[in-house]
């Protein structure tokens, strides 16, 4: 009956066809015709793009509404990628800032291993090294930047035997050869961070990128600068740099839409990897030049199907986690110490009835569940005092059972001398009082907009805060 159906439907177009004068013939070719010729044709060249990825590696799931992770990242480009795509990054990969302890390079190196590796899961062609990378030296970044197929590219990072990395490679995508190049900022205050940095000699950016560009436009038909730098007109630079897209990195502020000058695309990437962006190109004759594009800047949510590979990967570095206890410790100055939830409740006892109901009170579960109890990065949210010297630890040797979770002296701050001086029998002075009111940067060192993007300060302390009992948190 379906076969019937189909067949009749095809008769009646062809009828109607048949019976359209010359001036319908013409509309017809006008106005039906492209609309099928642009439903079926593909862009010549998509660009999957990241930047400022910051050591990121992925959504701890505490709160609802959070993006990001190398997991749905790499889920997403390999749901979408054909033979006619690139996937690039513009920079800072690894970690989240500059002058971290030294002693701390061990959990760094594994993190950084578990970045690089997930990137060549993800399929990527090219990542620009940017200043952060930087930070443990070229060791440590080229170590690991071969298990990402060795697919680093800058063009004026010097050290004293020449260009650190390769200052730019070819890619053959589908029918269009592709030339990638990259530079850094030659104006970021390198003599003010670590000693790492005196080792390398920095190129002005637009020469470099400029000397590039006119070598690849010899054998690329396109030619794609990754900018990993803040210049206050980005339009001058990307004009006079002669690429055909340019793509920032080290820049806060998200395009909502590609910015064109002249012949040349500019986007930006994204920060601490929430999102990705795509850039399709229709290409003109002989694939030398952009005739049309479209852009999307993808949110990497929970509806995004998580990659097996990347979270196998994800898997090995918990158990490495584990194995290792890292525990990174606090310098800063700490007037008093920690006296744990028991001391409050002797004489707080109704505010400690109603935290128990909290999920403040239950935050060391959560990473439990989630495997994640010896992450150095994720205890500081679900412990009290995590890196003082008595603080909460880390795993079987440095644990204190009474300081896991968000206790009292989290928020309020360390009370054992507030204890010590005021409990029962003791008349002297009350000394040391901890904070009574919280304010909100106590709470938003956690509850930031990456990790819950949904927080309301002011409706969370309208509801009672972290003493509303059994409403939750």
């Amino acid at each position: 009956m379906k076969m019937v159906s189909t067949m009749r439907t095809i008769s009646s177009v062809r009828f109607r066809l048949s019976r359209l004068t010359g001036f319908g013939i013409i509309l017809f070719l006008l106005f039906v015709a492209p609309i099928a010729v642009h439903a079926a044709s593909n862009p010549g060249l998509t660009i999957f793009f990241s930047s400022d990825t910051r050591g990121m590696i992925r959504r701890c799931g505490c709160t609802d509404g959070q993006l990001g992770g190398l997991s749905a990242r790499a889920s997403y480009i390999k749901s979408h990628r054909n033979t006619r795509t690139l996937v690039l990054d513009a920079g800072d990969t690894l970690f989240d800032g500059l002058n971290d302890p030294k002693d701390r390079k061990a959990f760094y190196n594994l993190k950084a291993s578990v970045l690089m590796k997930a990137m060549k899961i993800a399929g990527y062609d090219a990542i620009l090294p940017g200043e952060y990378d930087l930070e443990f030296g070229l060791g440590l970044l080229k170590n690991n930047a071969g298990k990402a197929g060795d697919r680093l590219v800058c063009a004026n990072l010097y050290t004293a035997s020449g260009l650190a990395f390769q200052g730019s490679m070819i890619k053959k995508v589908g029918p269009v050869t592709v030339g990638i190049t990259g530079v850094i900022d030659d104006e970021f205050p390198y003599g003010t961070f670590p000693s790492i940095f005196k080792r390398f000699k920095v190129e002005n950016s637009l020469a470099a990128a400029r000397r590039q560009v006119r070598a690849l436009r010899k054998k690329a038909d396109i030619v794609v600068l990754l900018a990993h730098l803040s210049v206050s007109d980005q339009k001058k630079f990307a004009a006079k740099s002669g690429a055909d897209v340019v793509i920032f990195g080290d820049d806060g502020g998200i395009l909502k839409k590609p910015l064109r000058y002249g012949d040349t695309i500019v986007v930006k990437g994204f920060y601490e990897g929430r999102l990705i962006g795509r850039l399709d190109l229709w290409l003109g004759k002989g694939n030398r030049k952009i005739e049309k594009y479209r852009y999307k800047a993808v949110r990497l949510g929970e509806n995004i199907l998580p990659d097996p590979d990347v979270e196998e990967l994800l898997a090995q570095y918990r158990r490495e986690l584990k194995k290792k206890e890292f525990v990174f410790t606090d310098m800063t100055a700490l007037n008093g110490y920690f006296a744990g939830p028991a001391a409050c409740r002797k004489c707080h006892a109704r505010s400690f009835h109603n935290w128990s109901s909290t999920k403040h009170a239950r935050a060391y579960s959560a990473l439990v569940k989630t495997g994640d109890e010896y992450d150095p990065e994720c205890l500081p949210c679900h412990v009290t005092g995590y890196g003082y010297p008595t603080g909460y630890g880390n795993g079987t040797t440095g644990g204190k059972p009474d300081l896991r979770n968000v206790t009292c002296e989290d928020c309020h701050g360390a009370g054992g001398l507030h204890y010590n001086y005021e409990r029962p029998g003791n008349y002297l002075t009350p000394y040391n009082v901890p904070r009574a009111h919280v304010k909100e940067k106590v709470c938003t060192k956690c509850h930031d907009e990456y990790r819950s993007p949904n927080f309301d300060f002011k409706k969370y302390e309208r509801m009672g805060g972290a003493h509303r009992g059994n409403n939750g948190h």
